[in-house]
């Protein structure tokens, strides 16, 4: 059981011109104390002590009688303003300290990010791991003071409190034995994140989410879609960025094939441009027409070290029903298999009724395969929507961490949760209509290799 990291505390240490030492006794002794219920450190230490004289002779007094010995005279540097050995400022303005030692022994539990917490009062340490469950942490105390020690046993570097200990300790004169803390006395069940009976502790080791109350049985679905396509939404992998290619730099004109125009009663009419620099930087605009159904893109690209942004409008009108779609977007290439997918989405959609939405997403996303997308593995969205004529206002949150076997949905409209269950994957775009068996890999996931990389 290794701990993630390893934090050396250091001693404080003083020096003075003059020092007296006392020499305390061995922690062996009859009079050491004992390490249950409050401790007091150093009380009842004894040992030999320097005897230090009342007096310190002048340097002008007569030499000492045959035999004795003489005492020690320290004279001050010669100096025109030195003051004599008597008015003599004695370094004693900051409280003594004692070094105290802990010996520290946590409940049983493997993991790579484990972390031991002391506060005293308004000293805060991190124990070093010695090994197995044994760990020690060494610093100075004020004297003579009293103070409530709390001793916290953590794991995910002191995100997941799993046990805590606390005990008056009492910091003599002098310094004493370690004192111990024992694994019994560690509270475990004190920590419950998701309130379900079963400490955190407990749940790490049976290898279920101390944040997840498995008491609640909530439906697994398979997949959950940020836009889709009924609700007037898109994306920019499979809408801007897909009608780029791969050439760069790039200036490319959109056109409809004459053939099929000339063919068709109600032909299908392309129209539109895309304008990219050899750095990633450029413009696009798009127009597409098949009666009823009309598209317009008009959208800024911007590359800045290995990310893409994306500013831009979708607008679309079908049948009386309309939306328009704002989205700020950028993906950073984080290493050659994982990738970050920032966006921020605003939108207006109009026909029977009017609904109004906002989505955040800040998502960590995986390599497909060989492929050029990532699929979203870990992160959170959270989506906004107001519906009019009813009032309605539906919050959507989806969560993933990282090691989490599923995303948690949850749904609350007009601030009562009316929707919780788990998906097993986070789709970008799934299609009206559309089985998941036969989704596009181009819609389903974004993408995360450019060819400015």
């Amino acid at each position: 059981m290794k701990p993630a990291s390893y934090i050396a505390t250091p001693h404080l240490m003083s020096a003075a011109a003059l020092i007296v030492m006392t020499m305390a006794g061995c922690a062996g002794s009859d009079t050491d104390n004992t390490v249950i219920g409050d401790t007091v450190i150093g009380d009842s230490m004894t040992g030999n002590t320097a005897t230090v004289p009342d007096t310190v002779p002048a340097a002008s007094d007569p030499a000492p009688m045959s035999g004795e010995q003489a005492p020690l005279v320290i004279q001050p540097p010669t100096s025109v303003d030195a003051p004599a050995l008597n008015d003599a400022v004695l370094p004693s303005n900051a409280p003594p300290t004692v070094p105290v030692s802990f010996d520290i022994t946590v409940p049983a539990f493997q993991s790579d990010s484990l972390r031991v917490t002391l506060v005293w009062g308004d000293k805060t340490l991190n124990a070093d791991w010695v090994g197995d469950e044994y760990w020690s942490v060494s610093d100075e105390f004020p004297a003579n003071t009293e103070q409530l020690l709390t001793v916290t046993f953590y794991d995910g570097n002191g995100d997941i409190a799993l046990a805590r200990a606390s005990r008056a300790v009492a910091v003599g004169a002098n310094a004493t034995a370690p004192v111990l803390f024992i694994v019994d006395r560690f509270d475990t069940q004190a920590f419950d994140d998701d309130r379900d009976g079963i400490s955190n502790l407990d749940e790490l080791i049976a290898g279920t989410d101390p944040f997840v109350d498995d008491s609640v049985q909530l439906e697994v679905k398979l997949v959950y879609a940020l836009a889709a396509e009924d609700e007037g939404q898109m994306s920019v992998s499979a809408d801007f960025e897909s009608l780029l290619g791969t050439d760069r730099p790039l200036m490319s004109t959109f056109e409809s094939q004459s053939e099929s125009m000339a063919a068709t009663v109600n032909p299908e009419v392309i129209s539109g441009e895309a304008m990219i620099d050899s750095l990633g930087n450029g413009t696009l605009s798009y127009n597409y027409l098949l009666q009823p159904h009309r598209i317009t893109i008009n959208a800024l690209r911007t590359r800045s070290n290995q990310a893409i942004a994306w500013e831009g409008v979708h607008s679309s009108h079908n049948n009386g029903f309309s939306h328009r779609i704002s989205v700020k977007n950028t993906v950073t290439v984080i290493d050659e298999q994982t990738a970050a997918f920032a966006e921020s989405v605003t939108g207006r959609s109009s026909g029977t009724y009017i609904t109004e939405w906002e989505t955040t997403s800040n998502l960590t996303g995986k390599r497909v395969g060989d492929s050029s997308l990532c699929e979203p593995v870990a992160g959170l969205v959270s989506a906004t929507s107001r519906t009019d004529p009813g009032n309605l206002v539906t919050v959507t949150t989806v969560v993933k961490e990282i090691d989490d076997p599923y995303w948690r949905v949850v749904t609350v409209t007009n601030n009562t949760t009316t929707k919780e269950y788990f998906v097993r994957r986070l789709l970008i775009l799934q299609s009206a209509g559309i089985p998941v068996s036969t989704l596009v890999p181009e819609d389903a996931f974004f993408i995360c290799d450019f060819p400015e990389f």
